[in-house]
């Protein structure tokens, strides 16, 4: 089956505006299309949410991909990434909601676990963090830990500093004093 553009971009727009937990009904009606049509179209429930968990994964990528590569260095690239997923915290809470009720902000199907360890390896190929950092199971251990609590906006530094900590050089910190949050450590 192939789905045309608009067909997902339905559906996305759908879940981004009323969220994951609706019944077929619902969600047929909700897009002004029969129940018969949903099928027709996605099939069933579960594969209509993998479209647009999979369709959220590509815009969230290209979003944090554009962002990383206009970074100076690593360590910068690497706080813009804990910022990104901050916003997504807030701008896109029901796709991150749903990801974290399900544990799949450390799915290899999702784009943050690789795009984390793309960060790391180049921070260690430029002397930025530890090079006996295991690439892999630092990014699951830094994406566990910063989707997994709740906690307040005045407390973000203090996971941060939480997270970063394993990985961090004397170069690190003096890049973190260079854009200005040097003192945060």
């Amino acid at each position: 089956m192939t789905l045309t553009h608009r067909k997902i971009e339905d559906l996305y727009l759908f879940y981004a505006k009323n969220g994951f937990y609706h019944t077929t009904n619902e969600i047929a009606e909700g897009m002004g299309i029969s129940r018969k049509t949903f099928f027709n179209r996605y099939e069933s429930k579960e594969n209509a949410t993998n479209i647009v968990i999979k369709e959220w994964f590509s815009r969230v990528r290209q979003r944090m991909e554009e962002k990383i590569a206009q970074s100076n260095h690593a360590v910068e690239a690497l706080l813009q990434f804990g910022y990104e997923l901050y916003n997504l915290k807030i701008k896109e809470r029901l796709f991150y909601s749903f990801m974290k009720d399900h544990n799949l902000f450390v799915s290899k199907e999702a784009p943050f676990v690789d795009l984390l360890a793309d960060i790391i390896r180049d921070g260690i190929s430029h002397y930025q963090f530890l090079e006996d950092v295991d690439v892999e199971l630092y990014a699951l251990f830094f994406m566990a830990n910063y989707t997994h609590y709740d906690y307040a906006d005045e407390d973000r530094s203090i996971i941060m500093q939480f997270v970063l900590s394993p990985i961090l050089t004397e170069r690190s910190y003096k890049l973190l004093e260079d854009v200005g949050i040097g003192n945060f450590f």
